[in-house]
Parts: structure tokens; C-alpha cells; sequence
């Protein structure tokens, strides 16, 4: 199973919120946030002889992953978000849109693939928001052929 770390070696998974400092006069600015996402369980062992492949077409369909807003018009929303594989590509990733992540992943914590959030609030409420969470396709773990 595909999970989002905070930290390179796959310590600490994101659990229901990700805190971002956001005010009403937008003074905070973008805010980039790295991630790593990895699947420790299929290979705890880290031995690099497990690949996790999009379920539909193994090994030939991408691994997408996105964010999802489960409460449309109630706090953020997607829009305020850029996804890329590497800091500088955040520059030119499309707001909103998913990121590909490739037709494999090695599991295991030494195939952990870093994924960039670029946050820009144009929210002008006061308020808590948790509606936007983290989406990957669907996949399975393999053994490597």
C-alpha cells in the first residue's frame, strides 16, 4: 500500500491534516512542501525485488496521484495546490492537475518517489480546513520479474 511520508526515510506517515499557515491578506505567500511516497509493507525488508504497478494494465499505465476535495465550496480548494516530481518543477506544474508518477514503483523505503506541494491560499474566510486529501490510483505490489 502506497502511503505519504513527511520525511525521506518513511518515519512518519501524514496523518489526517498537514498544517499550512494561511491568512486572510495572503501574507504567507506559496508555501512547498515535500513528500515521499512509499510502500513499506510489501517490502519491509527494503530489498528492491517488489514493484508496485497500476492494477488496470501492470506496468505500462502510470501511477497517478492527485488531491481530492471531499467538501467542495467548504474551505480550500484543489485549484490552491501544484504537484511535481522535483522542487523546480513546481514552477511550471499546471494548479489543480494530477502527477504522474510513473508505470512502477520500487517498494520499500529506498524507492520511495518525492512529491512536491506548492500551497497558495486564496481563501479570504477565517476557518480550519481539512477537505483536501491526497489520491493515488489504484495499484498492486508485484514481485519483480
Amino acid at each position: 500500500m502506497l502511503t505519504l511520508y513527511t520525511d525521506a526515510a518513511c518515519t512518519s506517515a501524514v496523518g489526517a491534516s498537514v498544517s499550512l499557515s494561511a491568512y486572510v491578506d495572503h501574507s504567507e505567500g506559496s508555501q512547498d512542501l515535500p513528500f515521499y511516497l512509499a510502500d513499506k509493507e510489501a517490502d519491509p525488508g527494503d530489498t528492491g525485488t517488489i514493484e508496485v504497478v497500476d492494477e488496470t494494465n501492470p506496468g505500462v499505465d502510470n501511477i497517478i496521484f492527485s488531491l481530492v476535495d471531499n467538501n467542495p465550496g467548504g474551505g480550500q480548494v484543489v485549484t490552491e495546490f501544484k504537484l511535481a516530481s522535483t522542487l523546480l518543477g513546481l514552477d511550471s506544474a499546471v494548479a489543480g492537475a494530477s502527477l504522474s508518477l510513473g508505470n512502477q514503483i520500487i517498494a520499500g523505503v529506498s524507492g520511495a518517489v518525492e512529491v512536491y506541494v506548492r500551497f497558495t491560499n486564496a481563501r479570504e474566510t477565517i476557518g480550519v480546513s481539512a477537505d483536501i486529501e491526497p489520491w493515488v490510483s489504484g495499484v498492486i505490489a508485484r514481485a519483480i520479474a
